[in-house]
């Protein structure tokens, strides 16, 4: 509020309290879920991975077990997230939570070395 105009809104449906490091990993894994069959899209996700740090890291500064912790991040964004699914009764984006899961656990180590060194190259 502004005086008696509104100006925004807050939304605090989503908010939870975790590892800071959890929302950067949150935004990393929503543009991956949805391409986890396609190879060029995965791939152009990989390449991108550093300059999303960086953009990250010109506003927070990010310590390096951070950095190391970030693929498991990943990973358990999409294991809660199935859980909260099939809690919830909502079958169908299940499979794309595994899916996106099992894709970040066969490129692990590219994902880590790829974040470590901003090498871009699997």
């Amino acid at each position: 509020m502004q005086d008696t105009r509104v100006i925004g809104f807050i939304d605090c449906d989503h908010i939870c309290l975790g590892p800071r490091i959890f929302d950067l990993a949150y935004y990393l894994v929503h543009h991956l879920k949805s391409v986890t069959d396609d190879d060029t899209a995965t791939a152009r996700w990989l390449t991108n991975l550093p300059a999303l740090l960086s953009g990250y890291r010109s506003l927070q500064p990010v310590f390096e077990t951070e950095v190391r912790a970030l693929p498991a991040a990943m990973m358990a964004y999409h294991l809660l997230l199935a859980d909260w699914f099939m809690q919830a009764g909502y079958h169908e984006p299940i499979a794309r939570e595994i899916q996106a899961l099992d894709w970040l656990d066969q490129h692990y180590e590219a994902i880590q070395e790829v974040l470590l060194t901003g090498t871009t190259e699997i």
